[in-house]
């Protein structure tokens, strides 16, 4: 249905208003920054993603309702899979009718390959597979994977994005001195709706359709994705319909594309991307957690939001994203409530308030909009800009008071969250950054990590966040929102606002003018 629509675009176009700037199966993508490392086993960041996303294929992928993970999952390679009673044996039975883009049939042996050579590179995509002690093949379809131990988020490391299968051969056969990512850094392996065809770093990099792909052929069979670090030459670009899709809008900026003819704007309301304030729980000053929870008491929430982010973000109440196992829901107790913070400030030994330094990368409003608040409380806070090279460095070594930060929560299970951030084993191979330790956390982040009973687990983790929350080691600020623009001719956008890297380019299509006008019409 998709390719015959698609015929009828390009007849219209073509026979009614002459040659077209291009072809209507053709998406082109205005973003910020371009991909770094497009190598599933050595991805560098969130941008990386979103061309791993439409190139390769998981086993399993996990289910949501409006947005929210379920708890459960469902095949994308996989036919169906089995777990042992032990929870150390996962058996996945591959669907036969996969190929990669040379029309090699994805096999076992490519999913054993894939998972062994991400966990032998030893990057970022290793973590989620480290649990992995042998991986067999059964079969051509069926493979065999059997864990060191129990481990509860097995499935969701399964279905992560980087746990994707690469094929064998077409990797291997690019292999220069030994080494595979340099090839598979710029270009693709995979079973996805696309494979990469060109790219020119700095300036675009070009997906077409993958012809093997095994599920519906995706309507847009080009997509060029260009690098734009200027917003007003995104935004220009748009209005021009120059390009069909402007992606990662600044709440900020988001007023300048809302008034614009033809140009629909898209805000998701999201829980895993806060804007954060480290506090650093071994500074002389900040250590005291009432000099702490002063500072959280002294922030103007929704006047942060309302007033400096135009009320595209959300106020954060709890520590995890909705449907995550064990959330609690408003752990986090502080409410702008600026005579308690003073109280406290006096009670910790400050009656007539305290100086601090807060590391940032750049002035913006929302620093600058921070540093009153603490000034209404007694706090004079010192804004240090520091080079990003060195920014996580200071972190690291400790060397600040306060830190403004932001984080990004796409593993969505406990372990990958409250773990790597308040367990005091991540001070020095984590993201514990505020160098937390509390042993009674940590007891109970291990009890849960390793419990297959729901019910426990969940508890474990409730009870982890409670305390958590009452020690106050980060402030989260907010979260802010989701925000693209397209040309209104744009459909099929299934953005998960929890997972906004992985855009569905493969769902997307254009519609006819004719539907375009009865869309407006309807409105």
């Amino acid at each position: 249905m998709r390719l015959a629509v698609a015929a009828i675009l390009v007849a219209l176009m073509v026979g009614g208003c002459g040659k077209p700037v291009r072809e209507p199966t053709t998406l082109v993508i205005s973003q910020l920054g371009e991909a770094a490392n497009i190598d599933p086993a050595a991805f560098v960041h969130a941008g990386d993603l979103t061309i791993i996303a439409e190139t390769y294929q998981r086993l399993i992928r996990q289910e949501f309702s409006a947005g929210v993970p379920t708890g459960e999952f469902e095949g994308e390679l996989a036919e169906s899979w089995k777990v042992s009673d032990d929870h150390l044996t996962y058996v996945f039975r591959l669907k036969p009718d996969q190929y990669f883009s040379d029309g090699i049939n994805v096999d076992a042996r490519a999913v054993k390959w894939s998972f062994e050579r991400i966990i032998a590179t030893n990057r970022a995509a290793a973590q989620y597979l480290t649990w992995i002690d042998a991986i067999t093949v059964a079969d051509r379809h069926t493979v065999s994977i059997r864990a060191k131990e129990p481990f509860p988020a097995a499935l969701t490391a399964l279905a992560y994005s980087s746990s994707v299968v690469m094929n064998p051969a077409s990797a291997s056969a690019h292999e220069t001195e030994g080494e595979l990512g340099r090839w598979l850094s710029t270009n693709s392996a995979g079973s996805g709706p696309y494979q990469v065809d060109s790219w020119r770093r700095g300036e675009k990099l070009v997906l077409t359709a993958n012809t093997h792909y095994g599920g519906e052929p995706p309507f847009f069979r080009r997509v060029i994705i260009k690098t734009v670090s200027d917003p007003s030459a995104r935004r220009i670009q748009l209005r021009k319909r120059d390009v069909d899709f402007v992606q990662t809008v600044a709440s900020t900026n988001a007023h300048y594309y809302s008034d614009l003819d033809g140009i629909r704007l898209h805000s998701f309301e999201t829980e895993n991307q806060p804007g954060i304030w480290i506090l650093n729980t071994r500074h002389p000053v900040v250590g005291d957690v009432r000099v702490r929870q002063a500072i959280a008491y002294g922030v103007d929430y929704d006047g942060l939001i309302d007033d400096v982010l135009d009320g595209r973000a959300s106020r954060l109440t709890a520590l995890m994203p909705e449907g995550v196992i064990g959330r609690v829901e408003d752990v986090l107790p502080y409410r702008h409530a600026p005579d308690h913070a003073r109280r406290l400030l006096a009670d910790a030994g400050y009656p007539d308030g305290a100086e601090l330094d807060l590391m940032i990368g750049l002035v913006g409003p929302v620093s600058e909009t921070m540093q009153s608040f603490m000034a209404d409380i007694g706090i004079r806070l010192n804004l240090e800009i520091v080079a990003a090279a060195s920014f996580y460095d200071r972190i690291a070594a400790g060397d600040f008071a306060i830190a403004y930060s932001g984080a990004y929560f796409d593993f969505l299970d406990p372990w990958a969250i409250l773990r790597p951030w308040y367990h005091s084993q991540s001070i020095t191979r984590g993201t514990n950054y505020s160098c937390y330790s509390n042993p009674d956390v940590d007891r109970l982040l291990e009890t849960a990590d390793s419990a297959f009973d729901p019910d426990l687990r969940a508890r474990a983790y409730r009870r982890a966040q409670q305390i958590i929350a009452e020690d106050t080691p980060y402030i989260l600020l907010f979260s802010g929102n989701v925000i693209f623009a397209t040309l209104d001719d744009i459909r099929g956008i299934d953005v998960k606002p929890l997972l906004p890297y992985r855009l569905g380019i493969h769902s997307m299509y254009r519609i006819g003018e004719h539907e375009q006008a009865s869309v407006r019409g309807a409105h």
